[in-house]
């Protein structure tokens, strides 16, 4: 079975629907009337994917935070004729890319190894998924359910892996013959690097995170987040680059935490330039080939807290609760959030 789809939902009442009609299809995992009806409750206000296959309902993942740097699968089920069909998989590898974005680590809460061979097979589909075990606390559900808390980092570096194909680095500089390490946010000079064409132009503007949240889509498209209502013009309008194509030879990937990154300790020299007059109008014609997801920014709760979720992460990672006078695009868009934050920090609301 590989024609299901896998889609966020949006609309509260829909997510309950569909959160009750699986949840109750799992008895064996969720035989607690009580505790299911909160499931169901809390769905509606949490970031939910669900599988379909046409209107039919097939499972579904659910997203919450239980702190600022750790998300936590809050609950996940396929309804059991579609068990064993890689659909558990899929929603979870789309929670996963989601939840990437906004945080360093995942959580999960189950029973502990042991108890009912339900719960192992669930310990061994989330093992799958590369969550290893922190610790069990005996009784905090209750004696005869003890809970086990399994955590995976999204950020772990890989062993380094050496490239053979061809990189691509887009720089507002033109005429280049070698690019040169330079010192950036990792603290040593490097040379960086990505082997999609599309995403190396994303970089050829001056951009950060307080502009878009960018990431790849379960396809590996290169996928940009607005910040703010008219982000993607602002950035890229009336902007001009040079794309390089470079030698993957030299480069490793895994060492800077972003997956689709390679990085290179050495100069590297440039095979071939391809210069980009309009690359906003490049960017527009990527979209429309589908080779570039471009999501304008929306006056959409959900989305809005997506992105005040991103930005107040941000503003307390990069230090910008400390700068005297933070930038104007800062103060313009997100002076709220700073001034909340500074509030907060204070000790005034303790």
């Amino acid at each position: 079975m590989n024609h299901y789809r896998i889609e966020k939902i949006e609309d509260r009442k829909e997510k309950a629907r569909i959160t009750e009609q699986v949840l109750l299809d799992l008895p064996e995992w969720f035989g607690l009337p009580e505790s299911t009806q909160n499931y169901i409750r809390e769905a509606e206000d949490l970031p939910l994917w669900a599988a379909m296959d046409g209107s039919e309902m097939l499972g579904f993942i659910t997203l919450a935070e239980s702190s600022p740097e750790t998300g936590d699968l809050h609950a996940m089920g396929v309804r059991k004729a579609f068990h064993n069909k890689g659909i558990g998989s899929a929603l979870y590898r789309a929670m996963e890319d989601y939840a990437r974005t906004i945080y360093r680590f995942l959580q999960v809460k189950t029973v502990d190894e042991g108890h009912y061979k339900e719960y192992d097979q669930t310990i061994a589909f989330y093992r799958k998924q590369g969550f290893s075990k922190l610790e069990v606390f005996p009784d905090l559900w209750d004696s005869w359910n003890p809970c086990l808390v399994m955590v995976k980092s999204l950020h772990a570096p890989e062993a380094p892996k050496e490239n053979n194909l061809p990189l691509y680095h887009a720089s507002q500089v033109q005429g280049l013959t070698s690019l040169e390490p330079r010192v950036s946010t990792h603290g040593k000079p490097l040379v960086y690097a990505v082997d999609n064409p599309v995403l190396a132009l994303l970089f050829g503007a001056k951009k950060d995170d307080f502009d878009f949240i960018q990431d790849l889509s379960l396809e590996g498209i290169p996928r940009l987040h607005e910040c703010y209502e008219g982000a993607f013009e602002k950035i890229y309008k009336d902007q001009s680059a040079s794309l390089y194509v470079l030698d993957g030879k030299g480069f490793q990937k895994g060492q800077t935490g972003w997956d689709p990154e390679y990085v290179s300790e050495d100069a590297v020299e440039v095979a071939e330039e391809n210069y980009i007059p309009d690359l906003y109008m490049r960017l527009l014609e990527e979209e429309n080939m589908d080779h570039l997801l471009i999501r304008r920014y929306e006056d959409d709760p959900a989305y809005r807290e997506r992105i005040a979720r991103h930005v107040t992460d941000r503003l307390i990672r990069f230090g910008i609760l400390d700068l005297p006078e933070p930038d104007e695009r800062i103060r313009k868009h997100y002076g709220g959030i700073l001034e909340l934050l500074k509030e907060a920090r204070s000790g005034q609301k303790l």
